[in-house]
Protein backbone atom coordinates (compact mmCIF):
# COMPACT_ATOMS: atom_id res chain seq x y z
CA UNK A 1 0.00 0.00 0.00
CA UNK A 2 1.67 2.95 -0.96
CA UNK A 3 0.92 6.36 1.61
CA UNK A 4 -0.85 9.40 -0.32
CA UNK A 5 1.91 11.13 1.21
CA UNK A 6 3.74 10.21 -1.11
CA UNK A 7 2.67 11.12 -3.83
CA UNK A 8 2.88 14.78 -3.51
CA UNK A 9 3.62 15.29 -7.28
CA UNK A 10 1.38 15.55 -10.15
CA UNK A 11 2.10 13.70 -13.29
CA UNK A 12 -0.27 14.61 -16.57
CA UNK A 13 -0.79 11.64 -18.98
CA UNK A 14 0.06 12.52 -23.10
CA UNK A 15 -1.55 9.73 -25.45
CA UNK A 16 0.23 9.87 -28.68
CA UNK A 17 -2.89 9.67 -31.64
CA UNK A 18 -2.02 9.28 -35.06
CA UNK A 19 -3.48 12.66 -37.19
CA UNK A 20 -3.95 13.64 -40.80
CA UNK A 21 -3.01 17.43 -41.60
CA UNK A 22 -4.32 19.28 -44.22
CA UNK A 23 -2.32 18.11 -47.09
CA UNK A 24 -2.79 14.29 -45.97
CA UNK A 25 0.15 13.63 -44.65
CA UNK A 26 -0.01 11.76 -41.59
CA UNK A 27 1.22 13.06 -38.19
CA UNK A 28 1.12 12.77 -34.37
CA UNK A 29 -0.36 14.93 -31.69
CA UNK A 30 -0.90 14.19 -28.22
CA UNK A 31 -3.97 13.98 -26.51
CA UNK A 32 -3.91 15.43 -23.10
CA UNK A 33 -5.74 12.82 -20.98
CA UNK A 34 -5.95 12.57 -16.81
CA UNK A 35 -3.71 14.07 -14.02
CA UNK A 36 -2.85 11.81 -11.34
CA UNK A 37 -0.70 11.99 -8.34
CA UNK A 38 2.42 10.55 -8.50
CA UNK A 39 6.03 10.22 -6.77
CA UNK A 40 8.95 11.36 -9.30
CA UNK A 41 12.55 10.62 -8.43
CA UNK A 42 15.36 11.54 -10.75
CA UNK A 43 17.31 8.24 -11.61
CA UNK A 44 20.32 9.50 -13.42
CA UNK A 45 21.58 11.42 -16.07
CA UNK A 46 23.87 10.70 -19.31
CA UNK A 47 25.09 13.09 -22.00
CA UNK A 48 23.73 11.54 -25.57
CA UNK A 49 25.43 12.59 -28.55
CA UNK A 50 23.60 15.16 -31.46
CA UNK A 51 25.18 16.23 -34.97
CA UNK A 52 25.04 19.82 -33.55
CA UNK A 53 26.34 19.51 -29.84
CA UNK A 54 25.42 17.00 -26.74
CA UNK A 55 22.28 17.23 -24.29
CA UNK A 56 21.55 15.81 -21.02
CA UNK A 57 19.53 13.04 -20.73
CA UNK A 58 17.35 12.19 -17.17
CA UNK A 59 15.75 9.25 -16.37
CA UNK A 60 12.84 9.00 -13.53
CA UNK A 61 11.12 6.41 -11.39
CA UNK A 62 7.74 7.28 -11.46
CA UNK A 63 5.51 5.60 -8.47
CA UNK A 64 1.69 5.80 -9.19
CA UNK A 65 -1.42 3.75 -7.80
CA UNK A 66 -1.69 1.02 -9.77
CA UNK A 67 -5.66 0.42 -10.93
CA UNK A 68 -5.97 4.18 -10.99
CA UNK A 69 -3.50 4.62 -13.62
CA UNK A 70 -4.54 2.18 -15.65
CA UNK A 71 -8.16 3.59 -15.74
CA UNK A 72 -6.47 6.48 -17.22
CA UNK A 73 -4.76 4.85 -19.94
CA UNK A 74 -1.01 5.27 -18.58
CA UNK A 75 1.31 2.61 -20.57
CA UNK A 76 4.55 2.05 -22.50
CA UNK A 77 3.60 4.19 -25.37
CA UNK A 78 2.69 7.12 -23.36
CA UNK A 79 3.99 10.30 -22.54
CA UNK A 80 4.09 12.40 -19.24
CA UNK A 81 4.11 15.80 -18.89
CA UNK A 82 5.66 16.77 -15.20
CA UNK A 83 6.38 20.38 -14.43
CA UNK A 84 8.33 21.90 -17.56
CA UNK A 85 9.13 18.46 -19.01
CA UNK A 86 8.08 16.19 -21.51
CA UNK A 87 8.52 12.51 -19.99
CA UNK A 88 9.00 9.20 -22.32
CA UNK A 89 8.00 6.15 -20.79
CA UNK A 90 10.32 3.52 -21.42
CA UNK A 91 8.78 0.66 -19.01
CA UNK A 92 5.96 -0.13 -16.60
CA UNK A 93 6.17 -2.68 -14.12
CA UNK A 94 4.75 -3.65 -10.89
CA UNK A 95 6.57 -4.43 -8.08
CA UNK A 96 4.76 -7.07 -6.12
CA UNK A 97 1.43 -7.99 -7.16
CA UNK A 98 0.03 -7.96 -3.68
CA UNK A 99 0.61 -3.84 -3.79
CA UNK A 100 -1.17 -1.37 -5.47
CA UNK A 101 1.94 0.45 -6.67
CA UNK A 102 2.79 0.84 -10.51
CA UNK A 103 6.55 1.59 -11.44
CA UNK A 104 7.18 3.62 -14.38
CA UNK A 105 10.55 4.42 -15.65
CA UNK A 106 11.05 7.21 -18.42
CA UNK A 107 13.73 9.49 -19.57
CA UNK A 108 13.17 13.16 -20.32
CA UNK A 109 12.42 14.01 -23.64
CA UNK A 110 14.03 17.45 -25.41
Amino acid sequence: MIQAGLLRHQVTILTPVGTVDDAGRPSTSLLRGATIPASVEADGADEVQFADGVALRTTYSIRVRYPSAIYHGLGSNSILEYRDRTLQVTGVHREREEEDVMIVQAVETA
